[in-house]
């Protein structure tokens, strides 16, 4: 088996956590609106109690913001009736589950509790129509919201963001847990590339081999292309280069030739041949004056022949 052969069998290993990561994505942008952003909402979705609800979340580790209060004591008459002079709107819900102001009477002159005495003893002399103590109870309480149960429905009580991303992750880990995934790694009945279909692991590598070979063959033709493309851009300037050395290496030679020349041996040897060229010539000229007194000679001597001799 080829390395290109290992390496792809080792990305179809990978393929179930790439699908599984697809599959959190895709489940994360589905279950988005789906999350709850209060208690109520939780609750009617779960079909539970607000005490349920408030169990369930609590053992889940999502936390909820302190309770918004269906009336506001900082001004109007919830507001005189509270003496809620410090304008504070923060809720706090008690062990018993009442819902109280936070920064209701607590002291007076030191003495711990002696606030919380003092302004209830107000609320039982206005009979009840007061709410001194911000805690609530009779008409007072009616006024200001104050003293009723968490769990009564009155109250609105936020899941915070960091709860709110903790549901998410539940519900996207639930929904991940009940996908069914091949041999593969491909999701069971999955339409998108996260899906092998029928196709076994044979099939997909003949596959990736077929266009993994495609791809290559179109790779090299780009470069056989390019490569042409580079010599015919090229070619004019290399054409200049190899004229300009070659005109440089003729001056080069002529340069050198003329020096020789120049050179007193060179001299002496023009002059020697010169003076042997003269002394051939000479030669030369008197070989051919030899050979012409010869033949003078020789025809003096043919027609002395022809006088000497007598006629009848």
């Amino acid at each position: 088996m080829s390395i290109e052969d290992q390496i792809f069998l080792q990305g179809l290993g990978n393929t179930r956590a790439t699908n599984i990561e697809r599959e959190e994505k895709k489940f994360k942008k589905r279950f988005a609106g789906d999350i709850p952003k209060t208690l109520q909402e939780y609750a009617d979705q779960q079909g539970i109690t607000l005490a349920q609800a408030r169990a369930e979340l609590k053992e889940k580790g999502v936390r909820l913001q302190g309770p918004t209060g269906f009336k506001d004591i900082t001004k109007g008459l919830a507001g005189v009736t509270a003496a809620n002079y410090d304008l504070e709107q923060n809720l706090e819900i008690l062990d018993s589950g009442r819902v109280v102001a936070k920064n209701r009477p607590k002291s007076m002159l030191g003495i711990p509790g002696l606030g919380r005495f003092a302004t209830g003893v107000l609320d039982i002399m206005t009979l009840g129509t007061s709410d001194f103590d911000q805690q609530g109870g009779l008409i007072g309480g009616v006024t200001t919201g104050l003293g009723y149960n968490i769990d009564s429905g009155k109250y609105e009580q936020k899941i915070t963001k960091s709860g709110q991303k903790k549901l998410l992750k539940d519900k996207v880990d639930e929904a991940v847990d009940d996908l069914e995934f091949d041999e593969l790694g491909g999701v069971i009945g999955g339409t998108e590339s996260g899906s092998s279909g029928s196709k076994s692991v044979m099939d997909r590598l003949l596959e990736y081999k077929k266009k993994s070979a495609e791809f290559e063959r179109g790779e090299r033709r780009k470069d056989m292309v390019q490569n042409q493309l580079n010599y015919l851009a090229t070619e004019p300037m290399r054409q200049a280069f190899a004229n300009r050395a070659a005109e440089a290496a003729a001056q080069r030679g002529l340069r050198v030739r003329a020096a020789k020349e120049a050179m007193p041996s060179n001299i002496q040897n023009i002059m020697l041949s010169k003076q042997a060229q003269a002394a051939t010539a000479a030669s030369s000229e008197a070989e051919r004056a030899k050979a012409a007194a010869i033949q003078q000679d020789a025809a003096s001597r043919f027609a002395a022949l022809g006088t000497a001799r007598r006629f009848g």
